[in-house]
């Protein structure tokens, strides 16, 4: 992941564009790589137990997050056997107490994913994403905080999905880059369900979060063709919306379109270079 800055920008309704189409691959490779890890992590906890001398803790405050969350991204979940699980819930419980910071939040995502007092560390990590979500209101919120609670969404934890649309508010570079492709993806896959979550923002927020998804569809298309066409997922979201009908999926409809000409205009203006006088 990339390191966030805490500086945010508000973004002009229907004017936002992005222009950032650097590989994410070592990113990506990351988020593998510790998803893999973390399997062989938990095995080499069960493993090593009878190594140690007696008195000693191998799940100690101290490592316990550095083995299930290599590199400092967040597992998708995590299987333990019940024993294996209480001594983890234990560590982690004492490392919420003791760290601060990042490592503080991923033990609260930690805890959460293992439905250790759920509530209590979903508000905590939610309070600390208002520092995305509200303007000059930092509290330690970043990319990674994103990417914690898209994880605990697609764990089942539904009610997640407001807030996180609530996020494009004031996102930066690397921020946009966790949050986007997921409102892409929900619309896509559910888009009655992101429809119902954007009918509890006003019409101006609910076309502001529309121009985003715009935005990131042209960025995945590399720009799109320059015919006037649309590339096939921007003609599957617009279907979708067109079937499910209503003044907010209307709404978000031309929303998108005019975040994809937004975007797919500064994108042509990038590759021509700047203008010689």
């Amino acid at each position: 992941m990339r390191t966030h800055t805490s500086a945010r920008a508000s973004m002009p309704l229907l004017n936002a564009h992005r222009v950032f189409r650097s590989s994410n691959i070592s990113s990506y490779a990351r988020k593998f790589i510790a998803i893999a890890c973390t399997s062989s992590c938990l095995i080499a906890i069960s493993q090593t137990s009878s190594a140690k001398k007696p008195g000693t803790d191998q799940n100690s405050s101290a490592d316990i997050i550095n083995r299930l969350a290599p590199d400092g991204v967040a597992p998708s979940t995590l299987a333990l056997a019940p024993a294996q699980k209480a001594q983890i819930i234990r560590s982690l419980t004492i490392a919420k107490q003791q760290e601060t910071g990042p490592r503080r939040q991923m033990a609260m995502y930690l805890l959460a994913t293992l439905g250790q007092d759920y509530q209590i560390n979903r508000n905590s990590l939610l309070k600390i994403w208002q520092g995305c979500a509200v303007k000059n209101h930092d509290l330690g919120c970043d990319e990674n905080t994103c990417d914690m609670l898209i994880k605990l969404y697609k764990q089942g934890h539904k009610e997640l999905l407001r807030p996180i649309l609530a996020g494009s508010h004031y996102s930066d570079g690397a921020l946009s880059e966790e949050l986007y492709p997921f409102y892409v993806d929900r619309l896509d896959q559910n888009q009655q369900e992101f429809i119902s979550a954007l009918a509890t923002f006003h019409p101006s927020e609910q076309s502001q979060i529309c121009v985003q998804v715009g935005n990131e569809v042209c960025e995945q298309s590399g720009g799109g063709p320059t015919d006037g066409s649309y590339p096939a997922l921007m003609q599957t979201l617009l279907t979708k919306l067109k079937k499910t009908d209503g003044e907010i999926a209307n709404r978000c409809s031309r929303a998108i379109r005019q975040g994809y000409q937004n975007q797919q205009s500064a994108i042509l203006q990038e590759e021509k270079g700047p203008q010689t006088p």
